[in-house]
C-alpha cells in the first residue's frame, strides 16, 4: 500500500459530544495543524467520499490515501478525529487482525494524541441523548433551531449513554496505558472558557508555533444547551431522589460524628505539617502586600501519607457511601511545585485530586455567607465527578457551631454548576454545624460552601482535614413492600 507520509500525525481520541468538533475547527482554522476530521464515522461516510470527490467502487486503501491527504496541510502535519466507537469498525475495514486497536499504530505510525473529555459527564450524556433524538448533531452561530418537535427525555436512555461514555473513555485511557502514550488532555470546560488558549496548548504539544492561535477567529459552532437541557437535567435528578415503589439509594449527603479514635492525636499531626497558602505569594506574604486567605498541608503521595496508605480509613469510607471506592484515583500522584503548589496543565484530566487527606487552616476574613459557593464536578483541582464525593473533618474543638457547611442551589437551574459566583445567585438549603470530629461527606454534584475563618495561626484557626475521591457505582435500587399495606 502506498502510503502519505506526513512529518507530524495526531489524533483526537474523542468520545461523542465532548466539543470535539469546535476543537477541531478551532485547529483546522489556524492552517498549519491539519485539518482533524472524523472520516472513518461510518454515519458520514457518504459525505466524506463526495466531499474528497471519490466516485465509484473504491478500495479502503484509496480511501484513506485520500483521507490523509485531505487531513495534512502543507507543512505536513496530519489530523484525525477519532470516537472509540469507531476504532473496531475501522479495523474491520482494514483487514486488521488481532485486537481492533493494532489498526492505530500500523494506519497512523507515530501519532500523538489529544483527548477531549468533559468533566460534567451528565451534560454529555443529555447532549448525546438529544442529538440522536433531534438529528442535530451541531448549529452554526447565529442559525435558529430547527422545527422539530420537542423531543422527550427517556432517564433510562440518558443513564445508558452515561455507562457508555464512561465505558469508551475507560478504553482509550487503558489504550494511552497499554501503549506507553502520554496525550495531552483537553476539557470541553476549559475550551469553551478559552477557545484560543486551549487551541495554542494543542499547538504548542504538536510542536508548532502557539502564538498562531491568537489570531483565529471565534468558533462558528453554536452552543446548543439551553433551558429544555436544563428542565431534563432537573427531571434526572428528581428521578433519583426516592419515589413511590422504586427508590434508588443516592444519598447526597453523609455525617459521621466520632469519626476518628483519637482525634486529639489527628489534630496535632495536622498541626505539625508543611503548609503553604494556595491562593497568595509568599513573596508578596513576606513583603506585608498579602495577607494569608487560607493555609493548606503538603501534597504527600500515597505511600507516605498515613491517611491514603490506611485500610482502615478506605473500608470505613467505603460501608459509609456504600460503594467500591476508586483505588486509582485514591492512590494518584498530583503534579505540584517545590511549594506544593498545583503545576499549571490547564484542560489536563488529573489523575487524583490535589487535596485528598489533606489539613486546611482558615484565618479570620472577611467572607459572607454565600461567598465561594462550589462543586467538585467542574473543580480543577479536586474534581470527583457528580457520582464521587468530597469530605471534611472538623478539627477544632472550640469552632462555633455555626462555622461549618453549607448547601445551596443556584436560582437559576441551569447554572448549578457555576463557580463562586456572587451570593445573591445562590439559594441556602441546609447548613451543617462545625462538631469537632465530624465527617461530612458531600456528592460531588452538590453546590456547597465552608464559613468564614477565625484566628490568625495554625493553632486557632478553623482546622479541618478534606478527602476527595472517586467510587465505582453499584447502581443499588431499592424498593419495600410491606405485608398488609397496599400492592
Amino acid at each position: 500500500m502506498t502510503t502519505v507520509e506526513p512529518a507530524v500525525r495526531y489524533i483526537v481520541a474523542a468520545t461523542p459530544r465532548t466539543g470535539s468538533s469546535l476543537l477541531c475547527e478551532g485547529l483546522i482554522t489556524t492552517g498549519v495543524a491539519g485539518r482533524p476530521g472524523e472520516v472513518f464515522a461510518p454515519a458520514f461516510r457518504s459525505m466524506w467520499r463526495e466531499h474528497l470527490a471519490l466516485i465509484g467502487d473504491i478500495s479502503f486503501d484509496d480511501y484513506l490515501q485520500a483521507a490523509v491527504r485531505h487531513g495534512t496541510t502543507d507543512n505536513g502535519v496530519y489530523g484525525l478525529k477519532l470516537q472509540w466507537m469507531h476504532v473496531s469498525t475501522l479495523a474491520r475495514e482494514a483487514g486488521q487482525s488481532g485486537p481492533p486497536v493494532r489498526v492505530l499504530a500500523r494506519l497512523f505510525p507515530g501519532s500523538r494524541f489529544v483527548n477531549i473529555v468533559r468533566r460534567d459527564r451528565r451534560a454529555q450524556a443529555l447532549s448525546w441523548y438529544r442529538a440522536e433524538q433531534t438529528q442535530e448533531w451541531w448549529r452554526w452561530a447565529g442559525d435558529p433551531p430547527p422545527p422539530v418537535r420537542e423531543p422527550r427525555l427517556d432517564v433510562a436512555a440518558v443513564r445508558a449513554i452515561e455507562r457508555a461514555v464512561d465505558e469508551q473513555q475507560a478504553a482509550w485511557e487503558r489504550y494511552f496505558a497499554a501503549h506507553g502514550i502520554e496525550p495531552l488532555v483537553v476539557e470541553y470546560e476549559s475550551l469553551v472558557k478559552d477557545y484560543r488558549g486551549e487551541i495554542g496548548r494543542v499547538m504548542e504539544f504538536l510542536g508548532l508555533d502557539a502564538a498562531t492561535a491568537g489570531a483565529i477567529p471565534p468558533p462558528r459552532l453554536a452552543r446548543q444547551a439551553d433551558e429544555l437541557t436544563a428542565r431534563w437535567r432537573e427531571t434526572m435528578r428528581d428521578s433519583e431522589r426516592a419515589r413511590p415503589g422504586r427508590a434508588r439509594s443516592r444519598p447526597a449527603v453523609i455525617v459521621l460524628d466520632n469519626f476518628y479514635r483519637h482525634p486529639e492525636a489527628v489534630r496535632e499531626y495536622a498541626l505539625r505539617q508543611r503548609y503553604y497558602t494556595p491562593y497568595e505569594d509568599a513573596a508578596a506574604l513576606a513583603a506585608g502586600r498579602q495577607r494569608a486567605t487560607w493555609w493548606a498541608s503538603a501534597f504527600r503521595p500515597a505511600d507516605s501519607c498515613p491517611f491514603k496508605s490506611s485500610r482502615a480509613l478506605l473500608a470505613v469510607l467505603r460501608r459509609a457511601v456504600g460503594e467500591p471506592i476508586d483505588l486509582a484515583h485514591w492512590r494518584g500522584d498530583f503534579p505540584v511545585d517545590a511549594s506544593s503548589k498545583p503545576l499549571p496543565e490547564p484542560g489536563r484530566e488529573r489523575a487524583t485530586c490535589l487535596w485528598n487527606a489533606c489539613f486546611h487552616v482558615k484565618p479570620a476574613n472577611e467572607q459572607r455567607l454565600g461567598d465561594g459557593v462550589h462543586n467538585h464536578v467542574t473543580d480543577g483541582w479536586n474534581a470527583v465527578g457528580a457520582e464521587g464525593w468530597s469530605g471534611i473533618v472538623y478539627l477544632d474543638p472550640t469552632a462555633p457551631l455555626d462555622g461549618g457547611l453549607y448547601l445551596w442551589r443556584n436560582v437559576n437551574p441551569a447554572r448549578e454548576f457555576d463557580w463562586m459566583t456572587p451570593a445573591d445567585n445562590w439559594e441556602l438549603v441546609d447548613s451543617f454545624g462545625n462538631v469537632f470530629n465530624r465527617l461530612i461527606l458531600v456528592r460531588g454534584d452538590v453546590p456547597h460552601s465552608g464559613a468564614g475563618g477565625w484566628g490568625d495561626r495554625l493553632e486557632n484557626g478553623r482546622l479541618c482535614q478534606t478527602f476527595f475521591f472517586r467510587t465505582v457505582p453499584q447502581n443499588a435500587d431499592w424498593s419495600v413492600s410491606i405485608p398488609g399495606v397496599g400492592a
